[in-house]
């Protein structure tokens, strides 16, 4: 089944729990079909007095800098291939 035809490929979620840490991402996509995954909403929680919301915008900050790294090289091997 191509994931265009999978409903479960329509709005895919991610969850990322970091064992012994007190942190986590959970969030969700949506999927055009015959596109690359065109957005994507994630929630970052720090559980650390003080600091959480700091360490939460700094994490928001290093998953948007990977997403992006990897949407360009993504649209670039598309282009190639």
């Amino acid at each position: 089944m191509s994931p265009a035809s999978n409903p479960k490929f329509k709005n895919p979620r991610a969850k990322f729990n970091f064992q012994g840490r007190t942190c986590s991402i959970t969030g969700v996509g949506s999927y055009v079909p015959s596109k690359v995954l065109t957005n994507s909403e994630l929630e970052i929680k720090v559980k650390v007095p003080l600091l959480g919301g700091r360490l939460e915008r700094l994490m928001a900050e290093k998953v948007q800098a990977g997403m992006d790294a990897e949407h360009t090289v993504g649209v670039a091997w598309l282009k190639e291939h």
